[in-house]
């Protein structure tokens, strides 16, 4: 192999390596994706899952970009590498430094010790700092090179996530307002920076905002109490006004618009509620039939239940 072939054979290996050190950050938006649900991730980077699909296809297309040589494409990720690894070894050296001034240094084993605890910090480090290198000769070589020819079709791709990117940015600070979507709002009962507004907005709604505020009473999930908490709150402030949309979804065997309308309490609801459990064939099953006749006699002792 001739001298220049050799060069050119390993340009275009640091390149390739540059382009997918500048498309790591697509690891952490997959990660993201399949391990957070849409309220952590909401809560972390104010993005939704298109979102953050969005910053993946970006990672992935400026590593395209770095790759034909356009130098620029590499800033963001050189920008982010060294920014963690400030961050990280930070992280690393606090702890470390608590550890050792609290306890005396007698041998090897005295540092090793700390180091094998905080040692995840540590490789985080190496990993980010490995990021920055492979990210800054990649620039450096896109520059000396020159850039290569990009398809309409890449540059439209990328185009069209930008603006899906933006989009999210855009409707996660502000959007919302404007839509006022009850699904929405719903989730943003456990945000505290949004929790009062989104409070007036479901009021607001009145009992279009019902199904909505059912099923987030209803969430599963234990980390999402505030969700559960929320949706009540906004029921018993709603009143009267919420009774009908709740009956109707008691009809449907929906327990958690019993609690609802037990926190409401309104009398007027019992006599709904008596036609729906004397209806055949009985919803829910026995626990549902139970609580209902719990809620109804709450509602209006004075009601004759039957059996």
């Amino acid at each position: 192999m001739s001298s220049q072939a050799a060069a050119d054979d390993s340009q275009v290996k640091t390149l390739l390596r540059s382009a997918l050190a500048v498309s790591a950050p697509a690891v952490v938006a997959f990660v993201a994706l399949i391990s957070a649900n849409s309220l952590d991730l909401l809560q972390s980077v104010s993005l939704s899952r298109w979102g953050v699909v969005a910053v993946g296809v970006l990672a992935v297309s400026l590593g395209h970009l770095l790759w034909r040589g356009r130098w620029w494409a590499g800033l963001p990720a050189l920008a982010a590498a060294l920014i963690a690894s400030f961050y990280f070894a930070f992280k690393f050296a606090r702890p470390m430094a608590a550890y050792l001034a609290a306890n005396p240094v007698n041998g090897l084993g005295d540092v090793l010790h700390p180091l094998v605890i905080l040692s995840p910090s540590l490789v985080v480090v190496v990993i980010c700092l490995a990021l920055c290198m492979a990210s800054f000769k990649g620039v450096r070589l896109a520059r000396e090179l020159g850039p290569r020819p990009v398809g309409r079709g890449a540059w439209i791709i990328l185009g069209i996530w930008l603006a899906v990117l933006a989009g999210d940015l855009a409707y996660q600070q502000a959007g919302w307002r404007l839509v006022k979507s009850p699904d929405d709002l719903v989730v943003r009962l456990c945000q505290p920076a949004n929790r009062l507004e989104a409070e007036q907005m479901l009021l607001q709604r009145g009992p279009a905002a019902v199904p909505a505020l059912v099923e987030g009473l209803s969430a599963a999930d234990a980390g999402l109490a505030c969700m559960r908490q929320g949706s009540l709150a906004v029921l018993a402030a709603m009143g009267p006004e919420a009774v009908p949309a709740l009956v109707d979804a008691v009809s449907r065997g929906g327990r958690e618009a019993l609690q609802a309308l037990a926190a409401i309490n309104d009398p007027r609801a019992a006599g709904p509620l008596l036609e729906v459990y004397r209806a055949e064939p009985p919803k829910g099953g026995p626990e549902f039939q139970l609580q209902l006749r719990e809620t109804i006699h709450k509602l209006n002792p004075a009601l004759n239940l039957g059996g």
